[in-house]
């Protein structure tokens, strides 16, 4: 079984797009999948391919500051637990293992620090990251 963690944006504006010819009527492609934003994490999926996909919004967040560092983490961890808790068992059991969110929380979890650090050093640059992108397919 192969899994990934990657950027995920580019698969949100692909399945956006891809909805929106289907409506439009310019295709017969149909593309199934669901959606849902509260606030700033969007998630999404699971898409044809499996994965299933968490947006977090940091716009407005300075990771260079011990607050923003702060802030984005909270969010950046709350986004995993999402993503992880979409893609593992559909029902849970006291006491039973589910080795396949475990395994999502891991590699989400080291996806996640790389992409911080990278948004703080871009922040240290003058740049602004607007959002941070997980998938997962297991």
């Amino acid at each position: 079984m192969h899994k990934a963690m990657a950027l995920g944006l580019v698969a949100l504006a692909t399945v956006t797009a891809v909805g929106a010819q289907a409506q439009a009527g310019n295709s017969d492609i149909v593309a199934r999948g669901t959606s849902h934003r509260l606030g700033w994490i969007t998630t999404m999926g699971p898409d044809a391919a499996g994965r299933t996909t968490v947006a977090i919004d940091i716009a407005g967040i300075d990771p260079a500051t011990p607050e923003g560092w702060a802030r984005m983490a909270r969010r950046v961890d709350h986004g995993v637990g999402t993503l992880c808790d979409k893609v593992g068992a559909a029902v849970w059991v006291a006491g039973y293992h589910d080795p396949v969110r475990e395994s999502c929380l891991n590699e989400g979890r080291a996806d996640a620090q790389v992409q911080m650090e990278q948004a703080r050093a871009a922040a240290l640059r003058g740049q602004k990251v607007a959002t941070l992108g997980l998938n997962y397919s297991g």
